[in-house]
């Protein structure tokens, strides 16, 4: 059986810092002066993650996933071409239960909204998505609620081939939770990982053909419905 183990730098902004492990009695600070983690608090989180890694490998975990925010200035030690986090939405809505309209996602249209407005950008900058599709119907849905197609006309963008690879809006290019699995706690993160990997031009066979691409959309949906983050992401 084979185990994989995933790692995703991210930036937030000058915003936060997410540590792993809180500083011991007697050790350094984990923020200086101007609120950003110390070397020291640095070289914790990393020994963690290394740790997390070493337990997945010898341990009962198939998948391994770890985000790491941090502000601008933290994330260029490690690279000179981070990963921007430039909008954020969450919404909340009438789930499938409590619906006149089975069509459609209260919460995944509030979530967007909120996201683009976060960005300043529209839809159509959205160069590519992975969205929810739990059910065969709910990308078709997902679609049209994220405002990439029109009401209605989700599946002739998906049988046109415009969600393709090669297509002119690549959705799932991970396979979507129907192809690559949905371990539900788990699934947000490996969705932002999966587009981490396109934006880093790291994606292998699935690697969307496009050299300018540059903005990403992660779409995760929760309960029946009730509930939903998107989150875009941007290499600049």
């Amino acid at each position: 059986m084979a185990y994989t183990a995933m790692a995703l730098l991210v930036v937030i902004g000058m915003v936060t810092v997410l540590l792993i492990g809180e500083p011991r009695r007697g050790s350094a600070e984990a923020l200086d002066a101007n609120g950003f983690a110390t070397d020291s608090a640095l070289a914790r989180a990393a020994a963690a993650i290394r740790r997390t890694e070493r337990a997945a490998l010898h341990g009962p975990l198939l998948l391994l996933v770890l985000l790491l925010l941090a502000a601008e200035p933290i994330a260029r030690r490690f690279t000179d071409d981070p990963i921007h986090v430039i909008g954020i939405g969450q919404g909340s809505g009438r789930g499938f239960h409590g619906s006149s309209d089975l069509t459609t996602f209260e919460a995944t249209r509030h979530a967007a909204q909120e996201a683009y407005a976060m960005a300043g950008l529209a839809p159509r900058d959205i160069q590519f998505a992975e969205v929810h599709d739990c059910f065969s119907i709910a990308e078709l849905i997902h679609i049209e609620d994220l405002g990439f197609f029109k009401p209605g006309e989700g599946y002739k963008a998906v049988s046109d081939g415009q969600t393709r690879l090669d297509g002119p809006k690549p959705i799932n290019t991970s396979g979507g939770l129907k192809s690559k699995g949905h371990p539900v706690g788990a699934t947000g993160v490996a969705q932002l990982y999966e587009v981490w990997l396109q934006l880093r031009g790291r994606a292998g066979k699935r690697q969307i053909p496009n050299r300018n691409l540059r903005v990403g959309g992660a779409h995760n949906l929760g309960g029946t419905g009730g509930t939903c983050t998107f989150t875009i992401l941007e290499r600049r």
